[in-house]
């Protein structure tokens, strides 16, 4: 994402690398406003098309081109501090991380060391906006190797169509952007969330930086023109860092905005200085362009790193010493690293240099395999810190087989039975939250001489004919084939509905804490025939169907218990009471306050409330087990109560069975509880 230098220096474009690299790092760091801060990294990707391109086509027409040189300046731009980055980054991994957070971090750094980064993470990952994307040191260098891939193929490429094709450069990259673009375009509409990563869904984005520097645009001879497209530039980067979000699509379309902006801010500044090239190439954007590599390469293990170490979400004080700390390390790696090895070429020659790259290459590599290898050494840490991380596996052994997901369908051909060794008379009806209580309302069940069956599909909540928009879960036929074997089943007479219905309905919380940011991309519900994204009518349309499906079990005999919203944590809870463990502090002090859950769910309660006093309707609050007065746990029992951020593990779910107590021990219709 950074180029060489040439003999025709412009300060307005390290001023534009300014506009690019601060909003990644505001972003990052979630701070708010910069909701589109990730597209600065587009704004690279032209720049540095722009400028490599220019440099090797000068070159090739004044026949002084050389593989050998080119690769060389590559390596003295990128690799010095790369190479200490990564190695302080792995010291650091291995002092903070867990070991199973240490496992891919070994795997992601020997991608790294081959610029094969972007290809692990697309296939390794959740995608870019995920919010296991925060505990990822290294995701940032995915954009580090789309360039020293494209840097790869482009010299070759400029060469043989110099020398084969009667030197039409603009017309064959003009011709391969499109169908990049074309390509970006599509794989986003297809809700490809690896494209994000993918060199040929990017090559247009530098391509299109090549473009300006072969000329394809004419140059611009009106003033007044140079200065309406060069502001013009500014504010389309502008748009695209505040009003796009992780939920936009993305790339293809919404790509144009920064490319195109920067495109323009090149451009317009092409003919002379400005006024937006006069502030772009002001002494402190410069500055901050001069640093943008640096500081681009230490902001995030940074942030990475003070977040895991600081546990819970930085305050808005620490955010801004994190983000000083970033600049520092930033202004250090320029001073002493980058420019030693741009300049002294005499003192660090290409021998010295290519057998330096190697070593670092061979050791880094030998690091990430055996971090690989060792299962994270988990030696570093105590037992009770162990047995803390590993909870994240205190989960029914069964979890995911029981449930419907796509390709599986035996959970309802077979569905999974819990508790006593009797035919099931209890049916738990509902989505991932279902599949993680089935096994603790079974021991419950056992302990009464009942059974009950589990029917359940991963990520829909339990409401007849509705479903996630975007979302790659068949809800509505899934749930019409449980509704059809709970109807079918005439020795069901309970059936015990359990959803995560807020997050079904309202999506997701960042408020809640950084496991529940990202994600999904726009959030929003259908009925199969409309999809609906307004929170007002999303509410509504749940409401309806809710009152639909709830009458049809009345009117088939089933009685009905109503699971409530389970509290949801927002971190990661066997890795946040770990690294409280490790830090020595009390695990069992990591809590989160009873008012967030109940504002997070006041509508859904309303809603839930709503769906009739039926004396066949028992209404059960997993809060008034899992909280108190005043806060929520997410320790008990000598044990982690989740095994991520918002499912109960296995010995969540056995501390939630005193709820279900009464619903077994009272086989006969109950009146509706209240709430109090």
């Amino acid at each position: 994402m950074y180029s060489e230098s040439s003999s025709h220096y412009r300060r307005d474009i390290d001023g534009i690398r300014a506009l690019a690299v601060v909003p990644v790092v505001l972003y990052h760091a979630h701070v708010p406003g910069f909701s589109g801060g990730f597209a600065g990294v587009d704004v690279f990707f032209v720049i540095s098309g722009y400028l490599i391109t220019r440099l090797i086509c000068a070159e090739i027409l004044e026949n002084r081109f050389s593989i050998a040189d080119f690769y060389e300046r590559r390596i003295r731009r990128i690799f010095p501090a790369l190479f200490l980055m990564l190695a302080i980054t792995s010291i650091a991994a291995t002092w903070l991380l867990l070991p199973s957070q240490v496992r891919p971090f070994g795997e992601s750094l020997f991608a790294t060391v081959l610029f094969g980064s972007n290809i692990h993470f697309a296939s390794a990952s959740d995608g870019y906006f995920a919010a296991s994307a925060a505990e990822q040191p290294l995701l940032h260098t995915w954009s580090l190797a789309v360039e020293e891939q494209f840097y790869l193929v482009l010299p070759l490429f400029l060469l043989a169509v110099h020398r084969w094709a009667g030197g039409r450069w603009i017309a064959w990259s003009m011709s391969i952007a499109v169908l990049s673009l074309a390509a970006a375009v599509w794989s986003v509409a297809q809700g490809y969330a690896a494209s994000f990563y993918w060199t040929p869904t990017r090559a247009w984005e530098l391509l299109l930086g090549s473009l300006l520097a072969l000329n394809a645009i004419p140059a611009i001879r009106w003033r007044p023109m140079a200065e309406l497209v060069s502001a013009a530039g500014v504010a389309a980067i502008g748009w695209a860092v505040f009003t796009l979000s992780s939920t936009s699509s993305y790339p293809g379309l919404n790509a144009l905005f920064p490319c195109l902006g920067a495109a323009l801010a090149i451009h317009g500044g092409s003919c002379g200085p400005t006024f937006a090239g006069r502030v772009l190439g002001s002494r402190p954007l410069v500055f901050v362009g001069l640093i943008s590599y640096s500081l681009y390469l230490w902001h995030w293990p940074i942030i990475v790193f003070a977040g895991m170490w600081n546990i819970v979400e930085l305050s808005p004080l620490q955010t801004a010493g994190v983000i000083g700390i970033a600049f520092c390390a930033a202004v250090l790696s320029w001073k002493f690293v980058e420019t030693p090895f741009r300049r002294h070429k005499r003192i660090i020659g290409r021998k010295l240099l290519f057998r330096g790259a190697l070593a670092a290459f061979v050791l880094l590599a030998a690091f990430g395999h055996l971090a690989r290898r060792s299962d994270g050494w988990p030696a570093r840490f105590s037992p009770q810190v162990m047995t803390l991380a590993a909870a994240s596996k205190y989960r029914d052994g069964d979890y995911g087989k029981c449930s419907l997901v796509p390709g599986n369908r035996k959970a309802l051909e077979q569905p999974c039975v819990f508790g006593g060794d009797r035919p099931p008379t209890f049916a738990i009806w509902g989505d991932s939250h279902a599949d993680a209580l089935a096994a603790g309302v079974g021991e419950v069940a056992a302990r009464h001489d009942a059974s009950v069956v589990l029917l359940a599909s991963l990520g829909c909540s339990p409401v007849i004919g509705l479903e996630g928009a975007g979302r790659d879960y068949p809800c509505i036929a899934d749930h019409e084939a449980l509704l059809g074997h709970l109807l079918a089943s005439p020795t069901i007479h309970t059936v015990i509905m359990i959803g995560r219905f807020t997050a079904f309905v309202d999506g997701l919380s960042g408020e809640l804490g950084p496991a529940e940011r990202g994600g999904t991309k726009r959030w929003g519900m259908s009925d199969g025939a409309r999809a609906e994204f307004d929170l007002g009518e999303r509410r509504r349309l749940f409401k309806t169907h809710m009152e639909k499906t709830i009458k049809t079990l009345l009117d088939a005999g089933k009685r009905i218990a109503l699971v409530y919203p389970i509290p949801e944590v927002g971190y990661n809870v066997p890795h946040t009471l770990a690294r409280i463990a490790a830090a020595g502090g009390d695990a069992t002090r990591f809590t989160r306050p009873l008012s967030s859950y109940l504002a997070r769910n006041e509508r859904m309660f309303e809603i839930l409330d709503g769906l009739g006093p039926s004396s066949r309707i028992t209404r059960i609050y997993p809060h008034k087990q899992m909280c108190n007065t005043v806060e929520c746990l997410t320790y008990g029992d000598g044990k982690p109560l989740y095994y991520d951020d918002n499912h109960p593990g296995l010995a969540g779910a056995r501390f939630l069975g005193p709820i279900f107590e009464p619903l077994f021990a009272t086989p006969t219709d109950r009146s509706a509880a209240d709430r109090d």
